[in-house]
């Protein structure tokens, strides 16, 4: 237990030396009154993500540093928990407007039928990125047909690595 207070203790003091250190014109900026919340809302898009460690978080970052006009537009990303779940979120939970998400997963929900009435209430923007696939095995398998009936790991149940792994074995017709 001692280990893990010294090792906040590590990060935290130096950031709240930093902080303290700061510039009195940057520490000035946190005192501006606060606008008026019609105004601040103005222009405002959220924007979910997938979790932290995917590719998404980097990409809404990169569109609210270009989109950002500081005054009309303003991109807030929304850090999500997964392909899945950003479209439950997208169709049901207050404030999200936009999400990042794969297609084919949107495709698996329409065809699950996961949110009745989706065709009618979401609509596709643009393309991002392709995703990539990647797929590791041990030495004996040669092949994609080596891995019929056989277990194959592809992340938690219901993420957007399991539904395009799953439609790709499907696809391939490989049990």
């Amino acid at each position: 237990m001692m280990r893990s207070i010294t090792a906040v203790g590590t990060v935290v003091v130096p950031m709240l030396l930093a902080v303290l250190a700061a510039p009195a014109a940057v520490t000035a900026r946190s005192a501006i009154p606060a606008a008026d919340p019609n105004d601040v809302n103005t222009g405002v898009v959220e924007l979910e993500t997938a979790g932290s460690a995917g590719i998404s978080v980097r990409m809404a970052e990169d569109l609210a540093s270009v989109i950002n006009d500081g005054a009309t537009r303003r991109i807030v990303p929304v850090v999500g928990t997964g392909t899945l779940a950003n479209l439950a979120d997208l169709k049901h939970l207050r404030g999200i407007d936009t999400a990042i998400l794969q297609t084919d997963v949107l495709e698996y929900a329409k065809e699950q039928r996961l949110f009745p009435g989706i065709e009618g209430s979401i609509t596709y923007i643009a393309k991002l990125h392709n995703e990539e696939f990647h797929l590791l095995a041990r030495r004996e398998i040669q092949s994609l047909a080596d891995l019929v009936n056989k277990k194959v790991n592809v992340d938690l149940r219901d993420s957007g690595t399991a539904i395009t792994a799953s439609r790709l074995f499907g696809i391939l017709k490989l049990p």
